[in-house]
């Protein structure tokens, strides 16, 4: 149960530490007075989303603290997993700063809005005033029901299994899709890999073709530099050989008279047998100096293939070209393995299959066996609230597909006159009507699953009189196993509780701000007289009061 809040800095709310009581307690007061806002700060401590906005004093940070008493055991396993230490108390903390950022903490242990609401759907339930017209939606009646039946852990279970699958669906489609435009695009790929292959491409030929093709057109230059050179080494009549022969057998013979001369003429016989090799490679490379008019033509040919061929693919390197050869081929051999990936995928929906059809049968085999309980529940109440022709059924279906709560869908049918057909809940049902059946629907789910705290945001809307005085009577029924808190503005609602808050506005300084007051007996009497004589103290209202509260 909730024992106490602490909030401060808070739309207009300075500072409030308000206590509750763990039966019944009705919360009153004025239209626009702050009870919106007091329900706006409880829900931060149950994992609703933060708005800088409601920063009273924008400079500084909102805190909103709860102080909760829980049974140990119960929850022992959620603390347990979310490393947070827990021996009954549990202390919610939530923080929002100047600049919009949003802080939790559990027990003092940061944790993740996710964690909180989690937390939060196990510790309170909060009826708020717009929830009444989701009673009509397929969506809450399914949740009602499941939660009657106790079919959370069953719905976690099939809720994993149907991401999976519909993350499984959306990686088909994507593989299908990608095969259908790779399977379009194959003729053209296929046809330019053939090309790129066919044409045997490779750097080292282009470097070898690029020096042949400058040698074959600068043959005759080529020829000029080793003719002409071998022409001075070795041919011609006073050639560098026959010369440096000249000066050896001078040198030899003077070598007699001066020994030094014998070293200079042995290094000119050095030289002679270089050049002698020289003369010796350029015979052998004067072949090369051949012009070979039909040798060009065919290098020519092939250089222009490769140009071609890195015009076509627009690229300027063959290392660029080789490798868009490459990709193409990664691409033709990747058509076959995602048709392999395909494949696997498929046999993992059909496995996921299987298991939501399992599951999803066994939803639907406990929500029709619980539907008829469900209903009698319901009739009770409502009897209970003034409603004693009421009929009221929950009527299933099957549809061909998996939903994300399962194959069923759902509608509440309802008629409050005897004599007339049950027709769909949204259609038929009053505003006062509609505030009874979802009183029923919350009383009768917060009895199956135990919650600890339950709040109510002016339930009683569209009734009075007896009607009012018979939901106080059963919202002080339900406060037996559970700690009830109900905003409202009927007096009979608000004299059947335990506890009593009245918020007011205070206009003293600058701001308007919300204030709250905890009131004893005799207080109760004067707020609830002034409920019911619209403001006025008559004696008449005042003892009408006493009446409400003690008899």
């Amino acid at each position: 149960m909730l024992q106490s809040i602490h909030i401060q800095n808070y739309a207009l709310i300075r500072q409030l530490d308000v206590d509750f009581a763990s039966g019944f307690t009705v919360i009153t007061g004025e239209t626009g007075a702050g009870k919106s806002i007091l329900l706006g700060a409880i829900g931060l401590l149950v994992g609703h989303r933060a708005d800088h906005g409601v920063l009273l004093n924008e400079q500084q940070k909102c805190i909103i603290e709860g102080h909760f008493v829980l049974e140990t055991n119960a929850f022992k396993k959620f603390f347990s997993e979310n490393e947070i230490d827990f021996d009954g108390e549990l202390i919610i903390r939530r923080e929002i700063s100047p600049g919009g950022k949003s802080r939790a903490f559990v027990n003092d242990t940061p944790v993740q809005l996710t964690v909180l609401k989690d937390l939060g759907d196990q510790i309170m339930n909060i009826h708020s005033q717009h929830e009444t017209l989701l009673i009509s939606g397929n969506r809450f009646q399914m949740q009602t029901l499941d939660s009657y039946c106790g079919n959370s852990a069953l719905l976690a279970e099939y809720g994993d299994y149907f991401k999976k699958y519909i993350d499984c669906q959306h990686r088909i489609s994507e593989l299908t899709e990608l095969i259908e435009r790779r399977l379009s695009d194959a003729d053209y790929f296929g046809f330019l890999f053939k090309e790129l292959d066919q044409a045997s491409l490779s750097a080292e030929e282009l470097a070898s073709l690029e020096q042949e093709q400058k040698m074959l057109m600068n043959a005759e230059k080529i020829g000029e530099g080793v003719f002409g050179s071998l022409q001075i080494l070795s041919e011609s009549d006073d050639n560098v050989q026959t010369a440096l022969r000249r000066v050896e057998q001078h040198l030899q013979n003077a070598s007699q008279y001066l020994p030094e001369l014998s070293e200079l003429a042995g290094r000119i016989n050095q030289s002679l047998i270089e050049i002698s090799d020289i003369s010796d490679t350029l015979n052998r490379m004067s072949g090369k100096a051949e012009i070979n008019p039909a040798r060009l033509e065919k290098v020519n040919e092939r250089l222009d293939e490769y140009s071609r061929l890195m015009h076509k693919h627009k690229v300027s390197e063959i290392k660029q070209l080789l490798l868009i050869k490459d990709e193409i081929d990664a691409k033709l051999e990747d058509n076959s393995n995602l048709e392999q990936k395909l494949e696997a995928e498929q046999k993992i929906l059909d496995g996921l299959d299987k298991q939501l059809l399992q599951i999803s049968t066994e939803l639907d085999k406990k929500r029709r066996s619980a539907a008829p309980a469900f209903r009698d529940a319901i009739l009770e109440i409502l009897n209970n609230l003034g409603m004693p022709n009421a009929l009221f059924e929950a009527a299933l279906e099957n549809t061909d597909t998996y939903k994300s709560d399962g194959t069923n869908s759902i509608r509440f049918m309802f008629t409050a006159n005897k004599g007339e057909k049950l027709q769909d809940l949204g259609n038929v049902v009053s505003g006062g009507e509609m505030s009874r059946v979802m009183l029923a629907v919350k009383s009768m789910t917060a009895q199956r699953n135990m919650l600890p705290t339950i709040i109510f945001d002016e339930i009683d809307s569209g009734v009075s009189g007896l009607i009012a005085a018979k939901m106080g009577n059963i919202l002080k029924k339900l406060s037996e196993n559970h700690q009830v808190i109900a905003i409202t503005h009927l007096p009979q609602i608000a004299a059947r509780g335990e506890d009593h808050i009245h918020v007011e506005k205070n206009d003293a300084g600058e701001k308007m701000q919300t204030v709250l007051r905890q009131l004893d007996s005799d207080a109760r009497v004067e707020v609830i007289a002034r409920m019911i004589s619209d403001e006025k103290m008559s004696d008449s209202a005042l003892e009408m009061a006493r009446q409400l509260l003690f008899n």
